[in-house]
């Protein structure tokens, strides 16, 4: 009894290592898929933008697609030698541990994350560009996002619902994250200091 408990045990285990390192081969070709997918989308992007006459648009979209196949571009896409600095990411995708990560994150996912909140997300981030496009003079374009930013966070339990109080928390965030608190939160996520 004991033998075949043993047996099942040592079989067990092996199983778990051979499937985990299994998995973590397909999750690295599974992100180099999905880098070149993202590349290859945002140069037709870039020519779409570009006939249309949209400029900004294409030079943001040919940007990406220099980072998304250059070796120190996205972070995400790194492998971890190429990576400067520390591993302030959370959940890179080519660990050991990875599978298990996963299981954990769907599962705090689920728990956090409900569509309201995904919602509000989209909607800060939407205010971060329109303040970032206003700094470039797209002011019309920037209203848009101001708009659609409002739209976003109006069902949220914070219930931000015109776009001047979405336009005062992007103001309060880009102040936290110009502060020393700020600066320090993302040197621990990036790994290196800015320029």
């Amino acid at each position: 009894m004991r033998k075949s408990i043993l047996i099942f045990v040592v079989g067990f285990i092996c199983g778990a290592i051979f499937l985990n390192l299994l998995c973590m081969n397909a999750i690295i070709a599974h992100k180099n898929i999905m880098r070149y997918n993202f590349s290859i989308e945002q140069e037709m992007l870039a020519r779409r933008a570009q006939r249309e006459g949209n400029d900004m648009r294409a030079l943001v979209h040919c940007w990406n697609t220099v980072d998304a196949i250059c070796e120190d571009g996205f972070r995400i896409f790194r492998s971890k030698s190429a990576q400067k600095g520390g591993d302030g990411l959370f959940f890179r995708g080519d660990g050991f541990f990875f599978p298990y990560q996963a299981i954990a994150m769907r599962f705090m996912e689920n728990m956090i994350l409900s569509l309201d909140k995904k919602r509000m997300n989209e909607g800060m981030q939407r205010a971060q560009l329109a303040l970032a496009m206003e700094k470039v003079a797209l002011e019309e374009t920037a209203q848009t996002q101001w708009q659609e930013a409002a739209v976003l966070s109006s069902n949220h339990a914070v219930k931000i619902r015109t776009e001047d109080e979405m336009r005062k928390l992007a103001l309060t965030i880009r102040e936290f994250a110009n502060s020393a608190k700020g600066i320090e939160t993302e040197q621990a996520i990036l790994g290196e200091a800015s320029n």
